[in-house]
């Protein structure tokens, strides 16, 4: 994880004392507001994105929570976690530039401004400096989410150099061996006072999304995952709830020889609930019932499908469950029937949809976001009570 110090410190003054790249994308992003208007730049590290945001006619407020950071940025910086700014001021954008996991700046759109989130990412995959590092690109990763969320979002892209100047070859060899990269790659020769380059062409990704198209993460107490049989919900639910150690309640349902069976998350009931797909009520309306109606902190549905098409009992807990305030994480089948688009759609549901191409990329963002997300009442149920989490970032 990156991290401020002296040297990459100067190592980013020194290079965007030259590379245009804040400058570009500055510039996109004035395209989406008038001259005068407000900006909060979060997560703004040394400033150069402020600084040029402030220079297109923009009244911005850059706010870094690193000490050093913010004592060396070159445009006045408010030393201050994002989450605490206090009162919050209403802007008219938001600007997340490679700050936070998706849901995370989301959440804080939700607080901070009355028009559009702006998030910045790179469209490099893997580390810039470790072309064989095969993980997806940020930008890869946040459109993945905003669409398994549902979300609307305008994208526009600005071509960016992602490299390195040096000033020679002990100049270039100090600053990979930061980065723990000790065989030095190919540098290109170019005009001025760093006449090294390690050339790494780029793109940013800028993504535009409006606040009224932001889920009020206040209210959504429930996270539905939604998704085929076998591509990773329960995985998912378990990869959440790692460590967690408060009281969990609800139920789970297993298949096994043929048959699904269906017990509490405390392990006091447990009964066979009927043969894979047909549908049988009795189980559910009883086992199931009594499950919603435990006592327990975070409540877990794992999974809500169509063999309880008829458990009527059982639907009508379901949906009170779903209605009240206590967390939840609910696993619903990607089947088109009444009971489950009752369940997606309720004012109080998050839903998530996961597929084969999405889910490594989902669940790790939504563990992010548990760590990160202070409003969202999912995140604070199982962070407050989790061993070994931590929220910074």
């Amino acid at each position: 994880m990156f991290s401020w110090n002296p040297l990459t410190i100067s190592y980013q003054k020194q290079e965007f004392s030259l590379n245009p790249m804040f400058r570009d994308i500055a510039h996109e992003i004035a395209r989406h507001l008038p001259e005068g208007k407000t900006v909060i730049d979060a997560g703004s590290g040394l400033g150069f994105l402020s600084k040029e945001l402030s220079s297109e006619g923009l009244c911005v407020t850059a706010v870094e929570n690193d000490p050093l950071a913010a004592r060396e940025s070159v445009f006045p910086a408010t030393r201050a976690d994002i989450h605490d700014l206090a009162p919050h001021p209403i802007t008219d954008m938001l600007v997340c530039c490679s700050f936070g996991s998706v849901l995370e700046c989301l959440e804080l759109a939700r607080s901070l401004t009355d028009g559009l989130l702006c998030m910045v990412r790179r469209n490099q995959h893997g580390h810039r400096f470790r072309p064989d590092d095969g993980s997806p690109s940020p930008a890869v990763i946040a459109k993945t989410m905003l669409l398994s969320l549902g979300i609307p979002y305008e994208e526009t892209f600005v071509p960016i150099e992602g490299g390195q100047h040096f000033r020679d070859h002990d100049d270039a060899t100090k600053f990979f061996h930061a980065y723990g990269i000790h065989e030095l790659p190919s540098l290109e020769p170019c005009e001025g006072p760093f006449p090294l380059l390690y050339h790494k062409e780029d793109v940013a990704s800028l993504f535009f999304i409006k606040k009224e198209n932001i889920p009020d993460f206040r209210g959504k107490t429930t996270l539905v995952i939604e998704g085929e049989q076998g591509i990773g919900k329960t995985t998912l639910v378990t990869r959440l709830t790692e460590g967690y150690r408060g009281t969990l309640t609800g139920f789970l349902t297993r298949k096994r020889d043929g048959k699904v069976y269906i017990s509490s998350l405390d392990g006091s009931l447990s009964g066979i609930a009927g043969n894979a797909g047909e549908s049988t009520p009795k189980a559910f309306d009883s086992i199931g019932v009594q499950a919603l109606r435990s006592a327990g902190e975070l409540r877990i549905m794992d999974e809500l499908g169509f063999m309880e098409r008829e458990a009527y009992r059982f639907q009508d807990a379901v949906i009170s469950a779903v209605s009240d305030e206590k967390p939840t994480i609910a696993v619903v089948k990607d089947r088109d029937l009444p009971f489950l688009s009752m369940v997606k759609e309720h004012e109080r549901s998050l839903l998530v949809r996961l597929s084969e191409e999405n889910r490594d990329i989902v669940t790790e963002e939504l563990r992010r976001a548990v760590c990160c997300c202070r409003i969202w009442p999912v995140a604070k149920a199982i962070t407050r009570r989790s061993s070994g989490q931590s929220r910074h970032r």
